[in-house]
């Protein structure tokens, strides 16, 4: 994998290109300092974007597959409910009002929620009990903009969320 520069100037890559395909690699890791900085990660020779309550997320992933046209693959995704939870973090973390990813993440939220709530709520509400003082802090505008788009039509996801905002 080639590097290839992203992030603020002068700041080490923290992203990869596989040479000779489309596919490019993010390497992310819990911040521990300023969020959003390289940090170094020395079994890999490289550096990592420090993501904020990224260790949240990686605790209680799932197994899964990714289905690609002649293989199956094994792998491991976020919890759904704290991926969800996370995304209502994010979006308090991101800059500007209008910052189209900052909807993105409150819309894949209420989307989430909603569709958890459905049938696997109990994923909503273990990943809400797991939130410490410092995450629940970041949650509050989120979870107020996702219960606005979940309004009357998901009574049961606004529910387990309202203890949020």
């Amino acid at each position: 994998m080639a590097p290839r520069r992203r992030g603020w100037r002068g700041a080490p890559p923290t992203s990869f290109k596989v040479r000779g395909r489309k596919l490019t690699v993010d390497l992310l890791v819990p911040a521990k300092g300023a969020p959003y900085r390289a940090v170094s990660v020395r079994e890999l020779g490289a550096h990592a974007t420090g993501l904020p309550h990224f260790e949240y997320l990686l605790k209680s992933p799932a197994p899964s597959v990714l289905l690609g046209r002649d293989r199956i693959v094994p792998v491991v995704v976020p919890h759904a409910g704290r991926f969800c939870v996370h995304k209502l973090a994010v979006y308090s973390l991101r800059g500007g009002l209008g910052n189209p990813k900052r909807e993105k993440d409150v819309f894949q939220a209420a989307l989430l929620a909603a569709a958890l709530a459905r049938e696997q709520e109990f994923l909503l509400d273990e990943a809400i009990k797991a939130t410490d003082k410092a995450l629940r802090a970041k949650l509050r505008p989120g979870t107020r903009r996702v219960l606005e788009l979940l309004g009357e039509h998901h009574p049961d996801a606004a529910r387990r969320l309202e203890a949020l905002a």
